[in-house]
């Protein structure tokens, strides 16, 4: 074979294993894009294809960030944004930049992740490249989603930054539903992204306009807080109609998750307005759509009784590491939790029912965390799970003894370890429970 065809035969098998990568990521099967990755560039050092390398670079970095590998991901992202500045091609270089965007949005720094797809969707303009500004788009409006909720930590002195940055958010979005609903075709699930996203970011608003009625207590806060979770539940819902359309099943899951979490949220509202029918009917919807996420999930993934993770280490060599069916399962168990830990400051129950709700949040959420490790050990739902375990336990549980004697319990009825949550067990002060008597 002389060396043209040694370069074409490579060329070829680059980009088939790439775009065998790019269909593992679509069904959220994590792990087997990066092994893709990993062929498509061994058949690269044999033949100099810069271009083909950088896009596979690109590609994998963007994977690693959603597994929680931070120092690949930055690693591999920044390679590709090198090769593609010597190379010159703006509209590839721009892709690169966008990804590295998302990378930084997904690491807790959105201001730096607003700066790379911002620079990203100036090129793409400059080079009228319209699904790169899309995609620019989505990038910059899950920044500004991740900027906004930065009021949780305290990072603002006043909402109105938190607003404006929401504000900003669903502008790129708007736009982002604009370019991928002109003749959808291959990129309906770009459209699913861009509403799946308006609905997050409507959540999240909704959830900053009910903190500010904490603050500052006038009424149409809560009304408005209302308005906003029915937007978020309508644009989930345009969501999804593509994902069922589609027959994508984690998309579907995801959609049905993220529904689940907006009506778990305008559940807890509605108690707090005082209209207890509508915020029975929510709480009811929110169980509903955990169901049907669930249902999305092959039974051999799901921990059972006594024999925990056995069927799907038979049938998966890996595990099922970096496959979102376990990140499906985890979020389920996850917001399981934090419904009945609300439960527990939400309603007027005996000392024998906050019991059983504690016993219940507290398995619920042991499951949730022993989804994610599996799935990763170092996503971020992970370590988010982690710290609500040790702030719901300090707040609820009789004291770490009372945690260590659970984790042991769940282990055993599971045979599952634990030691993740074991060790935060310390951290875990005694409160002694509060009931009604």
């Amino acid at each position: 074979m002389d060396n043209f065809q040694t370069w074409q035969r490579d060329r070829l098998m680059i980009r088939a294993h790439n775009h065998l990568g790019y269909l593992y990521w679509l069904r959220g099967r994590y792990n087997l894009a990066v092994e893709q990755y990993n062929f498509a560039l061994e058949h690269d050092a044999h033949s100099d294809l810069k271009e083909e390398r950088a896009n596979v670079l690109n590609n994998m970095a963007y994977i690693e960030a959603l597994l929680g590998k931070r120092q690949e991901a930055f690693d591999h992202i920044n390679r590709a944004v090198s090769m593609r500045q010597v190379l010159g091609k703006r509209s590839r270089l721009a892709y690169s930049y966008n990804t590295r965007g998302l990378i930084n949005a997904y690491n807790d720094d959105p201001m730096w992740g607003s700066k790379d797809s911002q620079r990203a969707l100036e090129l793409f303009r400059e080079v009228r490249d319209k699904r790169g500004e899309g995609l620019a788009y989505l990038a910059l409006g899950f920044a500004k989603r991740l900027q906004g909720n930065q009021w949780k930590l305290n990072k603002y002195y006043e909402v109105n930054v938190a607003v404006d940055f929401f504000r900003e958010a669903q502008g790129y979005l708007d736009e982002a539903v604009k370019i991928f609903d002109n003749g959808g075709g291959g990129e309906r699930m770009r459209l699913w992204e861009a509403y799946n996203e308006l609905g997050s970011l409507f959540c999240d608003w909704a959830w900053l306009t009910r903190k500010r009625n904490d603050d500052e207590r006038p009424q149409n806060y809560l009304d408005e807080a209302c308005a906003q979770y029915e937007k978020s539940i309508q644009y989930q819902l345009q969501a999804l109609k593509i994902a069922e359309e589609y027959g994508e099943t984690f998309q579907m899951a995801d959609s049905y998750d993220d529904l689940a979490q907006v009506y778990g949220d305008q559940s807890f509202l509605y108690i707090e307005m005082k209209r207890s029918d509508q915020a029975r009917k929510s709480r009811l919807d929110a169980e509903s759509y955990l169901d049907k996420a669930v249902e999305q999930v092959p039974a051999h993934y799901q921990i059972e009784t006594r024999t925990g993770f056995e069927k799907l280490d038979k049938l998966d060599k890996s595990g099922g590491s970096g496959d979102t069916f376990l990140q499906i399962l985890g979020k389920a168990h996850f917001w399981r939790s934090l419904f009945l830990f609300r439960d527990l400051g939400e309603k007027l129950v005996s000392k024998q029912e906050q019991e059983q709700t504690l016993n219940l949040a507290t398995e619920q959420i042991c499951l949730a965390t022993a989804y994610f490790f599996r799935f990763s050990p170092t996503t971020f739902l992970l370590s988010r799970t982690q710290i609500h375990f040790t702030q719901e336990l300090t707040k609820w549980s009789p004291g770490a003894a009372w945690v260590r004697s659970k984790i042991d319990e769940i282990e055993k009825k599971y045979n599952l370890s634990l030691d993740v949550l074991r060790f935060l067990s310390g951290d875990i002060i005694p409160f002694r429970m509060r009931h009604d008597g």
